[in-house]
């Protein structure tokens, strides 16, 4: 059994005297621990919406996400159930989730004490890279990458079985990015900790992640191990976020058949939602919805993956 299931999840954004806005619809995705799913794709896409739902910080408009075999609920002011206090989030500012006020040191500790965990304050942060003496500092004392590794450290004192991140590495310079990243691998495979790391970077997410799940609009539109998807992505959408990856020399940029940004999620378009903007869009893809079509491991949602002769690439 997955240690988080999410199943056809939609939610929903209700803005009084204004259309709705569907920011994700009907995305599933299973998560092992020990594993790390890459989410990616544009701002916009939905990706800090599911992230939100998982981690019940969001109400659902359809679908379930479980969490440990058990459903995980929209938090309320009572206190969360004891077996979902080890499903945390780390936020993209850590500045903005750590109290300005308070020490390091009783930050952590208030996490501990919810958690009944035996592990010591020195102890998490050690684990992160940082010394325990600086505990007694105030998050305005360090710099970017130590506050979100502060941030890391106090979602450990839960002993988490999932971390949901929702773009933990974009405030950081490329240094701290690196560092980070190859903390956040560290500690999913010697911890066992399952992780859904939310992230428009894929040149990151490529060497960090063991699986892709790439949204567009909402939507689900690839999805499979990180190396299958980005050696032969199936998906014109996937393939435009691959290419335009810049290269070391500075010669690739954005290619020119993506156009536009991304629709109104409040007024999406019908059929295949990339398709005024996909390079080789048919009539079809203007009207039918296209569902996952499974190559090896990899599932893409695009009609003519399902033709006889399949994508022309």
């Amino acid at each position: 059994m997955s240690v988080l299931s999410v199943e056809d999840v939609y939610l929903t954004y209700h803005r009084k005297g204004r259309a709705a806005v569907r920011a994700v619809a009907g995305v599933s995705l299973e998560l092992e621990r020990g594993e790390i799913i890459g989410l990616v794709g544009e701002s916009g896409c939905g990706k800090s919406s599911l992230a939100r739902a998982c981690t019940g910080l969001e109400p659902l408009s359809g679908g379930s996400v479980r969490f440990d075999g058990e459903e995980v609920h929209p938090m309320s002011r009572r206190a969360r159930p004891v077996q979902q206090r080890s499903l945390q989030m780390v936020f993209q500012n850590p500045y903005a989730s750590l109290n300005p006020r308070r020490t390091i040191h009783r930050q952590i500790t208030d996490a501990l004490s919810m958690a009944g965990s035996r592990d010591t304050v020195a102890q998490l942060l050690e684990m992160v890279g940082l010394p325990g003496s600086v505990a007694a500092r105030f998050p305005h004392e360090f710099s970017g990458g130590q506050r979100q590794r502060i941030a890391v450290a106090r979602a450990l004192a839960a002993q988490p079985k999932v971390l949901v991140l929702d773009e933990p590495l974009s405030s950081l310079d490329a240094s701290a990015q690196a560092q980070l990243a190859n903390l956040l691998q560290r500690l999913a495979r010697e911890l066992d900790i399952g992780m859904l790391l939310i992230s428009h970077d894929l040149s990151i997410v490529r060497y960090l992640a063991d699986r892709l799940v790439v949204m567009y609009l909402g939507g689900v539109v690839e999805s499979g191990p990180t190396e299958h998807v980005w050696s032969e992505p199936s998906h014109p959408y996937t393939r435009a976020l691959i290419g335009a990856i810049p290269e070391a020399d500075g010669r690739r940029v954005l290619p020119a058949e993506l156009a536009g940004d991304v629709p109104d999620p409040a007024n999406p378009p019908p059929g295949c939602r990339f398709h005024p903007r996909c390079p080789i869009a048919i009539e079809r893809c203007a009207h039918e919805v296209p569902a996952p079509v499974a190559r090896g491991e990899v599932k893409s949602a695009c009609l003519l993956l399902a033709e006889p002769s399949g994508m022309a690439r």
